[in-house]
């Protein structure tokens, strides 16, 4: 047998215990964020002040519906667009949705865990400790037929502050 038929061998069977049909179940009730969606993204930078750009989010079922894998982009005048990406998935064992947010800023992917709330998917880091430590939120509400929405927060001394949010249409 060769190496690539025992990588894939072991990956069946080492996975066969962890893909039963909760995961796939609970990743259906997420069915609303698939599609191609175009809208406003606008920031929030300052007492009053706003600042819009142009966004997309293109979400689309991957490895088998296990997934979702997001592709979003937001171009604000005079920059370049932002290159940002988003991996879905349902925990069994926590019975959380578990996301690994990619972006073009950082070195390494945030993890978030959340559940679904209605239709709201609320997903956020785990706060730690201290001053300095701030627990991020992302709640995409889908809500309203062929619209899509993600607000983006951060809590600071049990006070949540709105950083973005974005509204997309179909």
């Amino acid at each position: 047998m060769n190496a690539f038929a025992l990588v894939s061998l072991a990956f069946g069977f080492f996975g066969a215990g962890q893909h039963g049909s909760k995961p796939e179940e609970a990743m259906t009730n997420l069915g609303f964020l698939v599609g191609n969606w175009q809208g406003k993204q606008t920031f929030m930078v300052g007492p009053g002040n706003t600042m819009v750009g142009s966004a997309t989010d293109n979400a689309e079922w991957a490895v088998g519906g296990r997934f979702i894998e997001e592709h979003l982009s937001t171009a604000l005048p005079n920059k370049a667009a932002t290159d940002t990406r988003h991996m879905l998935a349902y925990d069994p064992k926590s019975a959380q949705y578990v996301a690994y947010w990619f972006n073009d800023t950082s070195p390494l992917p945030m993890v978030l865990t959340g559940k679904l709330q209605g239709s709201k998917l609320v997903l956020q880091t785990s706060g730690g400790s201290g001053a300095t430590q701030r627990t991020l939120r992302f709640t995409y509400d889908g809500s309203t037929s062929n619209e899509l929405s993600l607000t983006f927060e951060m809590e600071t001394a049990g006070t949540w502050q709105v950083l973005f949010k974005s509204v997309y249409t179909k």
